[in-house]
């Protein structure tokens, strides 16, 4: 199993895209965070 490990920046560039998409289609924003921590180990 892989360990990822990701910068503060790239967890906020997360952050500003799920808020950028929840301005329009709040379900969908949901759904690609939840798609995205599925995806990945923390």
């Amino acid at each position: 199993m892989s360990n990822y490990s990701f910068s503060d920046e790239a967890i906020q560039d997360l952050d500003d895209i799920c808020e950028y998409i929840a301005r329009t289609n709040s379900k969908a924003a949901s759904k690609l965070l939840m798609i995205y921590v599925k995806s990945v180990s923390w």
